[in-house]
């Protein structure tokens, strides 16, 4: 029952949720129960306030909430892109752009994914003490680094979000790409989520250790 309340706290907008993930602490597989669980140590009947959490609770609730549906709905997106079909000539030429541009966006983000959880995260969550203090070489860099790609993706996204209103505003009563459009929809505002709680909430506390 908490599992379910919880997952209904997070909003985790689920296609077909995976049964683990990799955990950040032993780089073995880490099961969703025991993620979860280090999550419900909060008062699971009022709204998570991520700013009470602990530098590997935001971790975990990161990887549990948005890395994940970040990989399904992308794979998603590419199906709809590859089964797209428009009659519209304008409409042809902007889904014909985004799929262009897609495939590249799609590699950067899961390469960003993969960044985090191999790299950034697991320094986090190894050089974090009781009090919350970080001790970690070079930790401050590949924020600043990872700060960089959200920039990127940020403009990739923007390009994505205006060729997204395009299609929608130019394919009729199509079925299939106001699927992709509304998936794409969905990315982004996750996508816009996600970074905030980092360059908001996770970064800001570490590089504040730093100074």
């Amino acid at each position: 029952m908490q599992n379910t309340v919880l997952r209904n706290i997070i909003a985790r907008k689920t296609i077909e949720p995976p049964g683990q993930y990799i955990s950040l602490f032993d780089n073995t597989r880490l099961s969703e129960e025991n993620m979860i669980g280090n999550l419900l140590k909060f008062d699971v009947s009022a709204p998570i306030d991520l700013q009470e959490m602990t530098n590997p609770q935001v971790v975990d609730y990161l990887v549990l909430t948005h890395h994940e549906f970040t990989r399904d709905i992308m794979l998603e997106i590419d199906r709809l892109l590859e089964n797209g079909r428009v009659s519209e000539p304008e409409a042809q030429k902007v889904l014909a752009e985004l799929g262009m541009l897609w495939p590249a966006f799609h590699r950067e983000m899961l390469e960003h994914l993969e960044h985090e959880e191999q790299i950034l995260f697991p320094s986090i969550e190894s050089s974090t003490n009781e009090q919350g203090e970080i001790s970690a070489d070079n930790i401050d860099s590949t924020i600043l680094s990872m700060i960089k790609e959200h920039d990127h993706h940020d403009d990739e996204l923007h390009r994505i979000r205006i060729l997204n209103a395009r299609l929608l505003a130019q394919s009729g009563s199509n079925p299939v790409i106001h699927q992709l459009c509304q998936r794409i929809g969905q990315l982004d505002s996750d996508l816009h989520q996600h970074m905030q709680i980092e360059s908001e909430i996770l970064f800001p506390r570490i590089l504040k250790s730093f100074t």
